[in-house]
């Protein structure tokens, strides 16, 4: 805990502290387990959502209010 002393405030350090006595874990572990889940959104790296938001397709935009509904039409208007 010393070198982080030396970063954090005391309030920090007894936070890390409290934590770690609630979890029974070694500080390295703690650490490690706090960055997973600070990065972790619940949503598998696999899934079609987490895939379509890292390609920056999930989000709104403005269009035909009916499009999910007759979506096909506007996929393929070029081909016909």
């Amino acid at each position: 805990m010393q070198l982080l002393e030396q970063d954090l405030d005391s309030k920090r350090v007894q936070e890390l502290e409290t934590l770690q006595a609630k979890l029974h874990q070694p500080l390295p572990a703690l650490l490690n387990r706090v960055l997973e889940v600070s990065q972790d959104d619940g949503i598998p790296e696999d899934s079609m959502y987490a895939i379509f938001k890292r390609r920056g397709l999930i989000g709104c935009f403005s269009d035909d209010p009916h499009l999910s509904v007759d979506y096909k039409k506007y996929l393929w208007k070029d081909k016909k």
